[in-house]
């Protein structure tokens, strides 16, 4: 529990930080400068680390429903895969919620930092003109937005490309077909 401090009857390491998870780190403190530790000399704090991550995932959207809802499942198994992370999913076009919505989503979550990623296969004009210039993006794909009233970095990545994943994915479409 952040903030509080514990007390370890055995110790087998050195004064430091011990990362738990990308939100929280133990921090050790061992009161007796000798190697000879006496037990009740160990305390351990969980501290809350400073940086909470938002992920924007941004689909294109489409009048019909399933471009909505196989984005909207990818940033649902973000979330679940990475529970510490808050993830938000925004369309182009002709899906809600909008990508201003979605930002929006992200007041009161805490989160310090924002990567906004494109559930595209490859670049196009959304990917390299309409979204930077939306989300007001630099060459460098660097900006910041308002959340909560404060200025939050916020980080463009690449759309899916290219990858072995893909292809494996691609391969057991067509086995599923045959």
């Amino acid at each position: 529990m952040p903030g509080s401090i514990k007390t370890f009857s055995r110790c087998s390491f050195s004064k430091g930080l011990y990362h738990i998870n990308p939100n929280y780190v133990k921090l050790f403190i061992i009161t007796n400068p000798n190697d000879c530790v006496k037990p009740e000399q160990i305390k351990i704090e969980v501290l809350k680390m400073t940086e909470k991550l938002g992920i924007l995932a941004i689909g294109h959207g489409s009048k019909l429903p399933y471009n909505k809802e196989v984005v909207t499942q990818i940033a649902d198994y973000i979330a679940r895969k990475h529970s510490d992370v808050v993830v938000r999913a925004g369309f182009m076009e002709n899906s809600e919620p909008t990508l201003e919505e979605a930002i929006e989503g992200f007041s009161g979550t805490g989160v310090t930092k924002v990567a906004a990623v494109p559930v595209f296969l490859a670049s196009g004009v959304h990917i390299t003109k309409d979204i930077p210039k939306l989300l007001g993006l630099d060459e460098n794909g660097c900006g910041t937005m308002e959340i909560d009233g404060k200025a939050i970095p916020l980080c463009y990545a690449d759309p899916l490309g290219a990858d072995e994943l893909i292809a494996d994915l691609v391969f057991k479409r067509v086995q599923e077909a045959l």
